[in-house]
């Protein structure tokens, strides 16, 4: 039997999440699937929620680390709304549609989802209001991309010579505010 620490379990649920759903996260197929017994899963965890609840944190801060540091990895204000636009159209939209559908069953989830979409609304507004969006303009376009880029990643779930044409082209209209700035 192998020895898990509390951050091994999270790091390996979060790829059970990626895998296999949401419907996978619980108790029995977790220690099934790590080779490890429930009193492993007890050591470090009250209960399933518990769990859940830091599953969800350690998504909330690598997913938020991620856009610092493309955020801080840029000069200019036009440099870092593209390289905004290219990560997010370079991660694997499963983990994101799993806990989507996990959000309808799961008050937690949804509180984290709704948490995070606001989060990433609320950078991306701020870089096109930085490139020169207009205020009103700004707030709307934000969603729309983000929204494009939801719709992106759980359309193609799998790599796909199409989704590299979508995105290169959603890319494009995305840019095409600061095209002349």
């Amino acid at each position: 039997m192998a020895r898990l620490t509390k951050a091994d379990w999270i790091k390996r649920g979060i790829k059970v999440l990626n895998d296999e759903g949401y419907d996978a996260i619980k108790i029995e197929h977790l220690c099934f699937k790590f080779n490890v017994t429930k009193g492993s899963f007890y050591h470090h965890f009250e209960s399933i929620s518990d769990y859940e609840e830091l599953l969800l944190r350690y998504w909330e801060s690598e997913t938020l680390g991620r856009i610092k540091e493309v955020l801080n990895s840029a000069q200019t204000p036009k440099e870092r709304l593209n390289l905004m636009i290219k990560e997010v159209f370079s991660l694997s939209g499963k983990t994101e549609l799993s806990l989507r559908a996990w959000a309808l069953h799961n008050r937690t989830v949804k509180k984290y989802l709704d948490k995070m979409d606001t989060e990433r609304i609320g950078v991306t507004r701020s870089l096109y209001l930085e490139v020169g969006v207009p205020n009103e303009k700004a707030g709307e376009l934000a969603e729309f991309a983000y929204t494009a880029w939801l719709g992106i990643q759980c359309f193609y779930i799998g790599a796909s010579a199409q989704k590299e044409k979508t995105v290169k082209m959603i890319n494009d209209l995305l840019s095409s505010p600061i095209k002349g700035l």
